[in-house]
């Protein structure tokens, strides 16, 4: 006679261990997006420290057995820091010049060629860093 286990899988208990409030996959994903921050806030630049401030992560979303996280930067500049600028025309909204200080001179022009501006990336390379520990 053969002996052998028979054993019955509840998938209910099974995705609640995995996915519930308290779950492996939600710790987990929840784990990762922490590291992610972390390492995205040391490494933007500060100038005011707004950009800083703006990162954070996003609470995990279950949807069946795939759990997915995140980290943003919500100010509003966050794209131009991360990606870079293209060369660009800035000319006067409300009012008919542009002024700003230049070589401790005062400047006014009634449209600027912007030359862009490289990116100063900082969530990809948090996001490299906390892969590569794993």
């Amino acid at each position: 006679m053969a002996s052998g286990f028979v054993f019955t899988i509840d998938n209910s208990n099974l995705t609640n261990a995995l996915t519930g409030g308290q779950g492996f996959l939600v710790k987990a994903v929840t784990d990762i997006t922490r590291r992610v921050e972390a390492a995205a806030k040391l490494k933007a630049p500060v100038d005011t420290g707004n950009l800083r401030r703006s990162i954070n992560q996003t609470p995990p979303v279950v949807n069946g057995l795939i759990v997915t996280g995140g980290v943003e930067a919500r100010a509003n500049y966050a794209a131009a820091v991360e990606l870079g600028t293209r060369p660009r025309v800035i000319e006067p909204r409300n009012a008919r010049a542009l002024r700003f200080r230049a070589g401790g001179t005062t400047v006014f022009a009634t449209r600027v060629r912007h030359p862009g501006s490289r990116g100063r990336p900082f969530l990809k390379p948090a996001l490299d860093e906390v892969a590569a520990a794993l």
